[in-house]
Protein backbone atom coordinates (compact mmCIF):
# COMPACT_ATOMS: atom_id res chain seq x y z
CA UNK A 1 0.00 0.00 0.00
CA UNK A 2 3.20 2.44 0.82
CA UNK A 3 5.56 1.83 -2.41
CA UNK A 4 2.62 2.61 -4.32
CA UNK A 5 1.24 5.14 -3.46
CA UNK A 6 4.07 7.02 -1.70
CA UNK A 7 2.33 10.42 -0.50
CA UNK A 8 -0.77 9.98 -2.36
CA UNK A 9 -3.50 10.05 -1.19
CA UNK A 10 -4.29 6.40 -0.28
CA UNK A 11 -0.75 6.34 1.26
CA UNK A 12 -1.05 4.67 4.92
CA UNK A 13 2.32 6.78 5.82
CA UNK A 14 0.99 10.30 4.75
CA UNK A 15 1.29 12.91 7.04
CA UNK A 16 -2.61 14.59 7.27
CA UNK A 17 -4.36 17.73 5.33
CA UNK A 18 -5.46 20.85 7.23
CA UNK A 19 -8.91 19.42 6.57
CA UNK A 20 -8.00 15.78 7.94
CA UNK A 21 -6.45 18.02 11.47
CA UNK A 22 -9.65 19.45 11.90
CA UNK A 23 -11.89 16.96 11.40
CA UNK A 24 -10.56 14.25 13.78
CA UNK A 25 -9.64 15.10 17.60
CA UNK A 26 -7.23 11.65 17.02
CA UNK A 27 -5.49 13.01 14.35
CA UNK A 28 -4.78 16.66 15.89
CA UNK A 29 -4.02 14.75 19.41
CA UNK A 30 -1.39 12.90 17.62
CA UNK A 31 0.03 15.31 15.47
CA UNK A 32 0.28 18.17 18.12
CA UNK A 33 1.33 15.82 20.95
CA UNK A 34 3.67 13.60 18.77
CA UNK A 35 4.74 14.41 15.57
CA UNK A 36 8.01 16.20 14.63
CA UNK A 37 7.89 19.71 13.56
CA UNK A 38 6.88 23.02 15.11
CA UNK A 39 10.42 23.01 17.36
CA UNK A 40 8.55 20.21 19.94
CA UNK A 41 11.05 18.71 21.15
CA UNK A 42 8.69 15.59 22.68
CA UNK A 43 8.34 15.03 18.98
CA UNK A 44 10.75 12.51 19.51
CA UNK A 45 8.00 10.31 21.10
CA UNK A 46 7.24 9.75 17.11
CA UNK A 47 10.76 8.53 16.86
CA UNK A 48 10.97 6.06 20.57
CA UNK A 49 7.23 4.59 19.85
CA UNK A 50 5.86 5.32 16.26
CA UNK A 51 6.69 2.64 14.11
CA UNK A 52 5.26 0.14 17.18
CA UNK A 53 2.31 2.48 17.53
CA UNK A 54 1.99 2.79 13.67
CA UNK A 55 2.20 -1.35 13.44
CA UNK A 56 -0.20 -1.77 15.70
CA UNK A 57 -2.93 0.99 14.14
CA UNK A 58 -2.38 -1.03 10.72
CA UNK A 59 -2.71 -4.14 11.68
CA UNK A 60 -6.41 -3.31 13.76
CA UNK A 61 -7.31 -0.99 10.29
CA UNK A 62 -6.14 -3.44 7.73
CA UNK A 63 -8.89 -5.54 6.76
CA UNK A 64 -11.39 -2.15 7.10
CA UNK A 65 -9.19 -0.08 4.66
CA UNK A 66 -9.03 -2.99 2.02
CA UNK A 67 -5.49 -3.59 2.59
CA UNK A 68 -5.44 -7.12 3.54
CA UNK A 69 -8.17 -9.80 1.89
CA UNK A 70 -10.11 -11.78 5.05
CA UNK A 71 -7.67 -14.64 4.98
CA UNK A 72 -4.53 -12.44 4.59
CA UNK A 73 -5.99 -10.35 7.90
CA UNK A 74 -6.34 -13.48 9.85
CA UNK A 75 -2.69 -14.80 9.08
CA UNK A 76 -1.39 -11.25 10.06
CA UNK A 77 -3.68 -11.53 13.52
CA UNK A 78 -2.35 -15.27 14.45
CA UNK A 79 1.44 -13.77 13.50
CA UNK A 80 0.82 -11.41 16.01
CA UNK A 81 -0.62 -13.45 18.89
CA UNK A 82 2.04 -15.62 18.00
CA UNK A 83 4.29 -13.31 18.41
CA UNK A 84 3.27 -11.93 21.49
CA UNK A 85 3.12 -15.40 23.18
CA UNK A 86 6.66 -15.80 22.66
CA UNK A 87 7.38 -12.36 24.47
CA UNK A 88 5.35 -12.77 27.23
CA UNK A 89 6.74 -16.92 28.01
CA UNK A 90 10.34 -14.74 27.46
CA UNK A 91 8.91 -12.35 30.43
CA UNK A 92 7.63 -14.71 32.50
CA UNK A 93 10.81 -16.76 32.71
CA UNK A 94 13.08 -13.51 32.88
CA UNK A 95 11.14 -11.36 35.09
CA UNK A 96 10.19 -7.53 34.57
CA UNK A 97 13.62 -5.76 35.10
CA UNK A 98 15.91 -8.59 32.57
CA UNK A 99 12.45 -8.13 30.31
CA UNK A 100 13.11 -4.47 29.60
CA UNK A 101 16.31 -5.06 28.70
CA UNK A 102 15.98 -8.40 26.46
CA UNK A 103 12.90 -6.79 24.89
CA UNK A 104 11.84 -3.47 25.80
CA UNK A 105 14.87 -1.43 25.49
CA UNK A 106 15.70 -2.77 22.28
CA UNK A 107 12.37 -2.45 20.78
CA UNK A 108 12.37 1.57 21.66
CA UNK A 109 16.32 1.65 20.27
CA UNK A 110 15.36 -0.29 17.25
CA UNK A 111 12.03 2.10 16.59
CA UNK A 112 14.18 5.07 16.33
CA UNK A 113 16.65 3.71 14.09
CA UNK A 114 13.69 2.63 11.50
CA UNK A 115 11.87 6.30 11.84
CA UNK A 116 15.17 8.63 11.52
CA UNK A 117 14.65 7.01 7.78
CA UNK A 118 10.95 6.56 7.77
CA UNK A 119 9.85 10.00 8.67
CA UNK A 120 13.00 12.00 6.76
CA UNK A 121 12.49 9.87 3.39
CA UNK A 122 8.59 11.18 2.82
CA UNK A 123 7.65 13.80 5.56
CA UNK A 124 9.54 16.89 3.63
CA UNK A 125 8.02 16.02 0.34
CA UNK A 126 4.72 16.98 -1.27
CA UNK A 127 1.67 15.09 -1.91
CA UNK A 128 1.46 13.69 -4.99
CA UNK A 129 -1.36 12.24 -7.59
CA UNK A 130 0.81 9.76 -9.20
CA UNK A 131 3.37 7.61 -7.66
CA UNK A 132 6.85 9.51 -8.71
CA UNK A 133 9.41 8.87 -6.20
CA UNK A 134 11.37 11.67 -7.55
CA UNK A 135 8.88 14.08 -6.27
CA UNK A 136 7.71 12.22 -3.56
CA UNK A 137 10.80 10.69 -1.52
CA UNK A 138 14.33 11.75 0.01
CA UNK A 139 17.10 10.04 0.02
CA UNK A 140 18.77 10.65 3.11
CA UNK A 141 22.95 10.03 3.56
CA UNK A 142 24.80 9.38 6.72
CA UNK A 143 28.35 7.81 7.50
CA UNK A 144 29.67 5.01 5.54
CA UNK A 145 29.17 2.52 8.87
CA UNK A 146 25.79 3.95 9.62
CA UNK A 147 24.39 3.26 5.97
CA UNK A 148 26.41 -0.37 6.19
CA UNK A 149 24.40 -1.05 9.41
CA UNK A 150 21.49 0.13 8.10
CA UNK A 151 21.35 -1.76 5.25
CA UNK A 152 21.45 1.69 2.62
CA UNK A 153 17.90 2.39 3.80
CA UNK A 154 18.74 5.76 3.45
CA UNK A 155 18.87 4.91 -0.44
CA UNK A 156 14.99 5.39 -0.40
CA UNK A 157 14.22 6.91 -3.82
CA UNK A 158 16.17 4.07 -5.14
CA UNK A 159 14.53 1.77 -3.07
CA UNK A 160 11.10 2.84 -3.97
CA UNK A 161 11.83 2.84 -7.66
CA UNK A 162 13.20 -1.01 -7.27
CA UNK A 163 11.39 -2.44 -3.68
CA UNK A 164 12.78 -5.46 -4.38
CA UNK A 165 16.38 -5.05 -4.99
CA UNK A 166 19.06 -5.92 -2.78
CA UNK A 167 20.44 -2.79 -0.92
CA UNK A 168 23.75 -3.56 -2.42
CA UNK A 169 23.07 -1.87 -5.95
CA UNK A 170 21.17 1.25 -4.41
CA UNK A 171 24.66 3.17 -4.93
CA UNK A 172 24.54 2.54 -8.80
CA UNK A 173 21.03 3.11 -9.21
CA UNK A 174 22.22 6.69 -7.72
CA UNK A 175 24.68 7.29 -10.14
CA UNK A 176 21.99 6.63 -13.06
CA UNK A 177 19.62 8.83 -11.05
CA UNK A 178 21.91 11.37 -10.78
CA UNK A 179 23.10 11.33 -14.56
CA UNK A 180 19.85 11.03 -16.35
CA UNK A 181 17.77 13.42 -13.76
CA UNK A 182 20.55 15.79 -12.12
CA UNK A 183 17.44 18.68 -11.37
CA UNK A 184 14.66 15.84 -9.95
CA UNK A 185 16.82 13.40 -7.44
CA UNK A 186 16.86 14.70 -4.22
CA UNK A 187 19.37 13.73 -1.20
CA UNK A 188 20.40 15.55 2.00
CA UNK A 189 22.44 14.43 5.27
CA UNK A 190 20.33 12.51 7.18
CA UNK A 191 21.04 15.31 10.13
CA UNK A 192 20.35 18.11 7.51
CA UNK A 193 16.46 16.62 7.09
CA UNK A 194 15.89 15.49 10.89
CA UNK A 195 16.46 19.54 11.60
CA UNK A 196 14.19 20.48 9.26
CA UNK A 197 11.65 18.04 10.39
CA UNK A 198 11.84 19.24 14.11
CA UNK A 199 12.14 23.31 12.44
CA UNK A 200 8.57 22.75 10.07
CA UNK A 201 5.19 21.39 10.41
CA UNK A 202 3.72 18.30 9.53
CA UNK A 203 -0.19 18.92 8.23
CA UNK A 204 -0.42 19.86 4.42
CA UNK A 205 -2.22 22.95 3.56
CA UNK A 206 -1.91 22.10 -0.16
CA UNK A 207 0.03 19.55 -1.86
CA UNK A 208 3.40 21.95 -1.81
CA UNK A 209 2.53 23.15 1.09
CA UNK A 210 3.39 22.66 5.24
CA UNK A 211 1.45 24.52 7.82
CA UNK A 212 1.49 24.76 11.63
CA UNK A 213 -2.06 24.63 12.23
CA UNK A 214 -1.88 26.22 15.85
CA UNK A 215 0.54 29.08 14.29
CA UNK A 216 -0.31 29.36 10.92
CA UNK A 217 3.19 29.35 9.74
CA UNK A 218 3.62 27.63 6.52
CA UNK A 219 6.26 26.23 5.02
CA UNK A 220 7.35 24.85 1.40
CA UNK A 221 8.14 21.09 0.68
CA UNK A 222 10.74 20.39 -0.95
CA UNK A 223 10.49 20.00 -4.76
CA UNK A 224 12.67 18.56 -7.00
CA UNK A 225 15.14 21.17 -8.13
CA UNK A 226 14.96 23.16 -4.73
CA UNK A 227 18.34 21.20 -4.05
CA UNK A 228 21.28 22.49 -5.12
CA UNK A 229 25.12 21.02 -5.17
CA UNK A 230 26.00 22.55 -1.72
CA UNK A 231 22.43 20.59 -0.21
CA UNK A 232 23.40 17.80 -1.85
CA UNK A 233 27.34 18.04 -1.26
CA UNK A 234 27.52 19.70 2.16
CA UNK A 235 24.26 18.75 3.90
CA UNK A 236 22.61 22.49 4.28
CA UNK A 237 18.99 22.28 5.25
CA UNK A 238 16.50 23.97 2.68
CA UNK A 239 14.51 27.20 4.40
CA UNK A 240 10.89 27.53 5.03
CA UNK A 241 8.85 29.78 2.69
CA UNK A 242 8.98 33.36 3.34
CA UNK A 243 11.78 32.48 5.69
CA UNK A 244 15.23 34.16 5.44
CA UNK A 245 17.69 31.72 3.65
CA UNK A 246 20.65 30.09 5.73
CA UNK A 247 24.00 30.45 4.09
CA UNK A 248 24.31 28.24 0.95
CA UNK A 249 20.73 27.39 0.73
CA UNK A 250 18.56 27.71 -1.63
CA UNK A 251 15.21 28.21 -0.39
CA UNK A 252 12.37 25.57 -1.06
CA UNK A 253 9.89 27.63 -3.45
CA UNK A 254 6.18 25.94 -3.50
CA UNK A 255 5.10 25.46 -7.17
CA UNK A 256 8.89 25.23 -8.88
Amino acid sequence: MHHANANVADDPDIYPTLAGYHASGRIRFLVDAFSLGGRRWRGALSLILGFTVQSAHQLVTARRRGFLKPRAFGFAVAETLAGVAVWATVAAFVGFVPFLFVFVIPLLVANVIVMLFILTNHGLSPRVEINDPLVSGLSVTAPCWVEWLTLQFGYHVEHHLFPAMSSRYAGLVREVLRRRWPRRYQSMPLRSALAELHRTARVYKDAVTLVDPRTGREYATLMPGCLDADVTTHGEGFSAMGGSPEPAVRPGTAGT
